[in-house]
C-alpha cells in the first residue's frame, strides 16, 4: 500500500513510518509530497500527517488501528515520541538546548531519541532512507520499554 506523507521528515513522521511497517504493512511504499498538500487531493494512497488527513501523528496510528492492543508499550511510546518531536523543532531551528525545549516532565528517553533521529535526519540521502535507516532504532526503543514493564 502506498502512503503519503508532506517531504523532509521529521521525528514523528520517522515514528509514524517504523510503525507503519512494523504493525500495520510491512511492504509499505512512501511518496512524499509538498508540505501544505491538502490530504484530499491525494488520489492513490493512504495520507498521514497532512491537512485533513485522519492520521495525524504517532499516537494516531495506535488509536485508529488499535495497536495498544497488539503492544501495551506503543502507548508509552507515543508519549515518548510526542514529546521528542515537540522538542525537535526549536533545537534544529532556533539552535535552542534539548534541555531548554524538553518539558519538565518528558520522558527521559527524549533527549537521547532526539540527537539520534535528528543526526539521522541530516545524514540520510533521502526522507525514504531516514525512515529505513530510524527503523532499528525505534525497534530498540520499544525493546527497551518491554524489559522495563516485565
Amino acid at each position: 500500500m502506498r502512503w503519503v506523507t508532506p517531504e523532509r521528515v521529521g521525528i514523528n513522521r520517522l515514528a509514524a513510518g517504523w510503525l507503519i511497517r512494523r504493525f500495520i504493512d510491512p511492504e509499505a511504499e512512501f511518496s512524499f509530497v509538498p508540505r501544505g498538500t491538502d490530504a484530499k487531493s491525494v488520489t492513490t494512497g493512504t495520507p498521514f500527517y497532512l491537512p485533513g488527513a485522519q492520521l495525524k501523528d504517532f499516537q494516531s496510528f495506535v488509536d485508529v488501528y488499535r495497536l495498544a492492543e497488539k503492544d501495551p508499550v506503543l502507548s508509552a511510546m507515543g508519549l515518548i515520541v510526542r514529546a521528542t518531536d515537540a522538542a525537535h523543532h526549536p533545537v534544529a531551528a532556533r539552535g535552542v538546548s534539548l534541555r531548554e525545549a524538553l518539558p519538565p516532565d518528558a520522558p527521559p528517553e527524549c533527549g537521547g531519541l532526539q540527537a539520534i533521529l535528528h543526526g539521522m535526519v541530516l545524514l540520510a540521502q533521502d526522507d525514504l532512507a531516514a525512515i529505513t535507516q530510524a527503523g532499528p532504532v525505534f525497534d530498540a526503543l520499544q525493546a527497551s520499554l518491554k524489559a522495563r514493564s516485565k
